[in-house]
């Protein structure tokens, strides 16, 4: 006799699952490279003031 079981009766249809957006993997050097990017391209148009250390 057969193992009644539940599963049998699914029928997975692939319509039904949304396909998953591959997940980005960076680095930490990237992560670093890249805050650098973005703190460096928000000061681009602050002035500078010179430090004196006299």
């Amino acid at each position: 006799m057969r193992k009644f079981n539940f599963n049998a009766f699914k029928k997975e249809d692939p319509a039904d699952k949304l396909p998953e957006a591959p997940k980005r993997k960076y680095s930490a050097y990237r992560t670093i490279i890249s805050r650098h990017e973005a703190a460096s391209a928000r000061l681009k148009d602050e002035p500078i003031a010179i430090i004196n250390t006299d």
